[in-house]
């Protein structure tokens, strides 16, 4: 691997890249080349050659093919010819008579077992009779048409004239000659004197061949070699099938793809070593000389067609080389000469791959050999330059490792070479403080207490500089004061601040920066100077006031001195790390503090300060998003006076309740422990456990009689009845004006106080309270139908959704009666969302919602049995922990957090699913959001601020709490605790009332048994 170095030249900063590569690989590479160019070299130059002997032995086994293929040819046809010009010579040939045909049987049979390739010998006779002789030789095509047993070898066909009518006759003989049956004479209309190839051997006394027909008797195509006899009186023939020739080729095969072909001068296929279709009848019972002649055009080979072609131009013998699709073609065309004087090519192609092959095995093997040469001979030039440059290769890999931060391992190498032995050393003593560094880092970094890591960066730069102790002091830019937050000193037992519990006892040094002074902390703080003294006893460079504080005790001084800035990642000076008093590790002698030590801390101060600088940011970030949670809580309990207090004193009582059960060692709180990230968790979902009430009306929240929305709408009922009252008031007057009896005067007092006493009872309805029965809710039904007159338009001066609500029904001609209370179209306001007010519903939520969104019916509202608030009010408030839940899943807390707005949103549910909005079953509650159900349902129980209800005492609490735990609406084994650890008690002191106060026996509230 090469490198580039970047060198700085004085002021001018020249970037020069030199490629460096190791010793080892430059050795190995110079032999690699080497051997690879020679090797590469002697395979090609062997190859060549070898290819040219290739090509020129191919063009010799071609010729040689050629050859061997006309010579094989001719084989087959000499045996047949020689047994005809035999035959024709022999008197008994020409004899009619049957007992003498059976004399050439013998020789026939003979001639046929000793010449595999004929397939019959035949005598064909000039008054059309036929004498012919097939072998069968196991073929079953041929034996089923001519209708053979199975034992046949041979078959005799014999035609003669009966009454001057040809009868055919066929004769089976076994192999050693004996008859072995015999077919019933049929007509036939053979007559041997049509064939073509009698007709040629008529016309001449030399032997003839005839061109390629369709046998009679077998339907298979072939050529037939025939003479005469002397006197003329009959013809011999003998026959050669086409398949007999392609046999022949195909013995002859040079390559496994190779072509042997042969073919006539029209370029029809004669015979082939290929599966080619050479030739076939044009009918299944084709009785004549009619062929489908198969052109070499009509193979549908392309290397067959590009031959033709080259054929066609003219080329008719010699040598041939041609490329078809990417791979090129050799091979030699050859004339044959037959004795019926017709042309027959013959040609051998073979690819010049396959041709090659062997040469190219034997070039694949070279090449094998020399790459294993090579390779053995790379192994020898590695294994040389690795003993060359082994320390060298160590030393670099000690690098790498250094390099990738792998500081586990020892390091040691000693070597002969001295600078090779000096930079080990060197290295060694990297390693090991970049391992120390590294780990210091990384113990600041993991930190996230921040007093506690003050004390890790203190201690661990005194363990590097093995000094007596130091301090940290922290600088306020704001208040240009620097405060000592930690402090250390073996020596002197000082220990304070930090995790100590103990407070830091020196005073505050104010550095404002307008003032020059020669403080030590001046120059750290202000000025970013390390100050590094040897002996604080004797320099007078510095003012060491505050420095002799801080550690002369007795006998003991301060002597040596390291003083360092703190600087965050802005550069700015957040303090200062100081260390006193370094410590010679042989004799514990105080001793100066050494260069390369003053760097290291320097070093080490840099990452202290990022990670202080860090804590202090996260710090403050959190310190910000409590207040900010606590300015949301605050503002829910300022919205609504009824509630004030309560999103703060929940988080209060959660963290009571969850610090009894992180600390109990029985059952089921063993195992349930909280981690510092869960214990904020808690914190942050049990300050916005009710946020969503930001969304809720607050006439709804305090709604403190049945007939409030906005105001006390009772004020428009007391109204009516004072309407009521004037105009019993008239209609007396009225009488009396009348002159009518005394006694009136009583019916008006008792109508009077019939209205007084109407009027509070409608009053004490809209108070509300624990139940209201079936007949109070009859009469106030029977109050309410009273009517009073209206003499006013109550359709102006309205705002457009009262009034949209108004124009539901058609305005009435004034003056109107109307009942005193009533519940009208105008007072239902509608829901919306169409009855789905959760849209898609992610959450899962499954609250009852009712029909409306709001009904100000004032008979309705004043009908409420328990309680102030109507289902649609109710459903409004309880809606608030819907939005709370929507509200926090919205916000993008970090993974640490990721469970608030579940255990913030849970709290309403129950064990048994009867809670809202989810209603999740006791499976679904984890331990932190049962604490939140009994934290918000105490608080709510004892809370003295609620408008519809009086404030109850700790025993009444309880005992409701206690018929929740029976009802499985809260967790026993939590109540139980709740109760045994007292928190309830600790709770009630710190918020409640004294008056709430009471005796309490918790022993029968505790459970029974435990669910």
């Amino acid at each position: 691997m090469s490198t580039g170095v970047s060198q700085t030249i004085k002021n001018n900063t020249v970037t020069k890249t030199i490629t460096r590569y190791p010793l080892q690989l430059e050795i190995a590479t110079v032999f690699t080349v080497l051997i690879t160019v020679l090797g590469l070299s002697l395979v090609w130059y062997n190859f060549q050659e070898n290819k040219k002997i290739t090509l020129i032995a191919a063009d010799d086994m071609f010729e040689r093919t050629a050859q061997l293929t006309a010579s094989n040819i001719q084989e087959l046809y000499r045996p047949a010819e020689a047994l005809v010009a035999l035959s024709a010579k022999l008197e008994i040939s020409e004899s009619t008579a049957i007992h003498q045909r059976q004399n050439l049987l013998n020789y026939f049979f003979e001639s046929l077992r000793l010449a595999k390739h004929i397939s019959s010998i035949y005598v064909g006779y000039e008054n059309g009779e036929l004498f012919l002789v097939r072998a069968i030789r196991n073929d079953d095509a041929i034996r089923q048409s001519l209708g053979a047993p199975p034992q046949a070898e041979f078959a005799i066909n014999n035609i003669s004239l009966s009454k001057g009518k040809p009868l055919q006759t066929y004769f089976y003989y076994a192999e050693n000659g004996t008859l072995i049956g015999n077919s019933e004479p049929q007509n036939t209309d053979f007559d041997p004197r049509q064939r073509r190839w009698y007709q040629l051997a008529v016309e001449t006394s030399k032997q003839i061949t005839s061109g390629f027909y369709v046998f009679h008797s077998t339907h298979v195509v072939g050529t037939t070699i025939a003479q005469r006899t002397a006197n003329g009186n009959a013809v011999i023939g003998a026959d050669i099938t086409l398949s007999e020739l392609s046999t022949g080729f195909t013995a002859q095969k040079t390559t496994p793809s190779s072509m042997i072909f042969a073919f006539n001068s029209e370029g029809v296929l004669v015979a082939s070593n290929k599966e080619m279709q050479v030739a076939q009848s044009s009918t299944a019972q084709a009785q004549g000389n009619s062929l489908q002649q198969i052109h070499l055009n009509q193979l549908g080979n392309r290397i067959v067609d590009r031959f033709y072609d080259i054929f066609r131009s003219g080329i008719k013998e010699g040598k041939l080389a041609f490329t078809v699709a990417n791979q090129t073609w050799m091979g030699v065309i050859t004339p044959l000469h037959i004795r019926s004087g017709r042309e027959i090519y013959l040609t051998v192609l073979a690819p010049q791959n396959e041709l090659l092959a062997g040469i190219i095995a034997v070039r694949n093997h070279s090449v094998l050999i020399s790459l294993g040469l090579l390779l053995l001979a790379i192994f020898a030039a590695w294994s040389i330059a690795r003993r060359m440059s082994q320390s060298l290769r160590a030393l670099a890999s000690e690098a790498e490792n250094i390099r990738e931060f792998k500081l586990d391992t020892p390091f040691s190498l000693r070597s002969r070479i001295i600078e090779v032995d000096d930079l080990s050393t060197t290295m060694a003593v990297m390693k090991s403080s970049i391992q120390q560094f590294i780990e210091i880092s990384k113990s600041l970094s993991a930190e996230k207490n921040f007093d506690r890591l003050l004390e890790n960066i203190l201690m661990e730069a005194r363990n590097v500089c093995n000094a007596d102790g130091g301090a940290i002091l922290l600088y306020d830019d704001e208040t240009q004061v620097a405060n000592v937050s930690f402090a250390y000193n073996k020596p002197i037992d000082l220990y304070c601040g930090g995790t100590s519990k103990t407070d830091v006892p020196f005073a505050e040094i104010s550095l404002p920066n307008n003032q020059e002074t020669n403080l030590i902390e001046h120059h750290v703080v202000l000025n970013g100077t390390t100050v590094v003294i040897d002996d604080a006893t004797q320099d007078m460079r510095f003012d060491c006031r505050y420095l002799r504080e801080r550690y002369d005790r007795g006998d003991y001084r301060c002597r040596s001195l390291l003083s360092l800035p703190l600087r965050n990642r802005l550069g700015e000076i957040i303090g200062a790390l100081e260390l006193v008093n370094a410590r010679n590790k042989n004799d514990d002698s105080i001793i100066e503090f050494k260069p390369e030590i003053v760097s290291y801390v320097e070093a080490l101060s840099s990452q202290a300060a990022i990670a202080l600088d860090n804590r202090r940011l996260l710090k403050a970030q959190k310190d910000l998003m409590d207040s900010f949670i606590q300015l949301i809580a605050g503002a829910i309990d300022a919205k609504s006076p009824y509630t004030s207090g309560h999103c703060q004193r929940v988080p209060e009582l959660a963290r009571m309740l969850a610090e009894a059960a992180h600390h109990s060692e029985t059952e089921p709180f063993k195992s349930f422990r909280l981690s510092d990230d869960e214990w904020y968790e808690l914190h942050i979902a049990s300050w916005l456990h009710d946020c969503g009430k930001v969304t809720t009306p607050e006439y709804v929240v305090d709604k403190a009689t049945k007939l409030e929305c906005i105001y006390n709408r009772l004020h428009e009922i007391r109204m009516r009845f004072e309407v009521l009252w004037r105009d019993t008031q008239i209609a007396h007057f009225r009488k009396l004006a009348g002159n009518m009896s005394g006694n009136e005067n009583d019916k008006l007092a008792v109508k009077l106080e019939q209205l007084q006493e109407d009027y509070a009872f409608v009053a004490e309805c809209n108070v509300g309270g624990e139940f209201m029965s079936p007949e109070e809710i009859e009469r106030l039904q029977r109050l309410g139908s009273q009517t009073w007159l209206r003499h006013f338009d109550d359709r102006i001066g309205l705002s457009y959704e009262e009034l949209a609500r108004k124009q539901r029904e058609s305005a009435k001609s004034l003056p109107m009666e109307e009942t005193l209370l009533s519940d009208k179209p105008e007072h239902i306001v509608p829901r919306g969302d169409n009855g789905q007010p959760f849209g898609d519903n992610p959450y899962g939520f499954r609250m009852d919602v009712p029909e409306n969104a709001f009904n100000y019916g004032e008979l309705y509202n004043l009908s409420v049995a328990r309680g102030t608030l109507t289902a649609e009010d109710r459903f409004k408030i309880n809606e608030h922990i819907v939005q709370t839940i929507i509200l926090l899943n919205k916000l993008p807390f970090p993974k640490e957090l990721r469970r608030v707005p579940t255990w913030a949103g849970n709290h309403h549910e129950t064990l048994v699913g009867s809670g809202y909005p989810r209603k999740l079953q006791a499976a679904d509650l984890s331990v932190p959001e049962r604490i939140m159900a009994i934290a918000d349902i105490f608080e709510a129980l004892t809370a003295s601020d609620r408008p519809y209800k009086k404030a109850k005492t700790l025993s009444e609490s309880l005992r409701i709490m206690s018929f929740m735990r029976n009802d499985g609406h809260i967790c026993p084994q939590l109540f139980d605790l709740f109760l045994s650890s007292g928190i309830y008690r600790d709770y009630a002191q710190q918020f409640l009332s004294p008056a709430q106060i009471d005796n309490v026996d918790i022993s029968q509230f505790m459970s029974v048994t435990t669910v």
